[in-house]
């Protein structure tokens, strides 16, 4: 398979690149570890929401999203609310210091996205987007179709 013209690989390659840029970043100015500013950008976006609520929204590995939580809960950026009647339940939120970080990585993510997408003309940019939202869509159809429960994996 030619992985320069396989649609999911050149995907992956360049979330990975995104990602990889973002954590370069992040790290060096902020000491941030790999994978704790999307959780603490989501959660700055979303929240305060539920651990599930989460998952779903951003779309990473359940287990590597506990992780990440557990560290930037223990770290001191993101608060854990366990419900009351049912201790499998949570609420995540950003502490003041999980705010700060926040504010520090929106700018940053901001200029990175504009830097993006000074390179299509606006005609570019919604056919562009257009394909990502039917790519999407097609996407959450396969995700579905391998939830656990129904037969996939």
């Amino acid at each position: 398979m030619d992985l320069s013209t396989h649609l999911p690989s050149r995907l992956i390659f360049l979330a990975n690149g995104l990602a990889l840029h973002a954590y370069r970043l992040y790290s060096s100015r902020l000491g941030l570890r790999s994978g704790d500013w999307r959780i603490i950008s989501a959660l700055g976006y979303l929240g305060p929401i539920s651990y599930n609520d989460l998952v779903a929204n951003i779309r990473m590995d359940r287990a590597g999203i506990s992780r990440t939580v557990g560290s930037l809960v223990r770290r001191g950026y993101v608060l854990r609310h366990t419900s009351r009647t049912d201790r499998r339940l949570s609420t995540l939120s950003l502490t003041e210091k999980g705010v700060q970080v926040d504010d520090r990585i929106a700018p940053t993510a901001r200029a990175r996205d504009r830097r993006l997408t000074a390179l299509l003309t606006s005609d570019e940019f919604t056919r562009f987007d257009r394909v990502l939202r039917t790519l999407q869509s097609e996407v959450d159809k396969m995700l579905q179709e391998t939830a656990p429960g129904r037969g996939g994996r």
